[in-house]
C-alpha cells in the first residue's frame, strides 16, 4: 500500500488553491481509493474514530482477500470497504457525509499492456 500525501488544501475550501498534479503508474489489478474525511471519522465515539491508519489496513486486507479470488470489482471493494468501516463503529454509523473513488487497474482486452496511439502506451496512469 502507498499512501499519497496531501498536495494542497482541502478541496473546494478555497477559491484560489493550487495543487500539484502527479501520476501514478497502475499495474494489473492494482486499486486506487481517494476519500473523504467521511471514512476515517467513522468510530463508536469521537474519541474512537477510525482515522486513516484504520482505513489503510482494512482496504489493504480487502485487496489480498479480493485478489486471492480474481481482479476486485471496484463497487464490491468499496462496499466492502464502507461496511467493514462501519462496523467498527459498532452500530453507530457514519457522522458525516462519505464520499469515495475506487479505482482497478483491469487486463486489457488484448493482452497487451497499453496501445501506441494511446497518451499512455506502457499502462495505465490515474
Amino acid at each position: 500500500i502507498e499512501k499519497l500525501e496531501p498536495s494542497g488544501p482541502v478541496l473546494g475550501a478555497f477559491a484560489e488553491s493550487t495543487f500539484v498534479q502527479r501520476e501514478i503508474p497502475l499495474e494489473e489489478g492494482d486499486v486506487w481509493i481517494a476519500f473523504t474525511d467521511g471514512m476515517t471519522e467513522i468510530g463508536p465515539s469521537r474519541k474512537e474514530l477510525l482515522g486513516i491508519d484504520g482505513v489503510v489496513p482494512l482496504f489493504g486486507q480487502l485487496c489480498v482477500e479480493a485478489a486471492e479470488t480474481e481482479i476486485p470489482s471496484p463497487r464490491d471493494l468499496l462496499a466492502h470497504l464502507v461496511a467493514s468501516a462501519e462496523s467498527f463503529s459498532r452500530g453507530i454509523g457514519t457522522r458525516d457525509d462519505l464520499c469515495a473513488l475506487v479505482a482497478v487497474r483491469q487486463p486489457s482486452s488484448d493482452g497487451a499492456r497499453g496501445r501506441k496511439d494511446s497518451p499512455d502506451p506502457e499502462g495505465t496512469t490515474i
